[in-house]
């Protein structure tokens, strides 16, 4: 899997339609249409959202 952010292929899958990127350390999905939805995780293991 490629990531959508920084075009890494460092991804590993974590659950079901989502996956991180070691490289720029997102978590990524997509969403029915196939559109990426990006989120960083915050210090106290929120995910936020960020904007494409």
């Amino acid at each position: 899997m490629e990531c959508p952010k920084c075009k890494s292929r460092d991804t590993g899958k974590v659950a079901n339609n989502q996956y991180y990127c070691w490289n720029c350390f997102v978590l990524f999905s997509f969403d029915n249409k196939m559109r990426p939805c990006l989120y960083e995780v915050d210090t106290e293991g929120t995910l936020v959202a960020l904007e494409q």
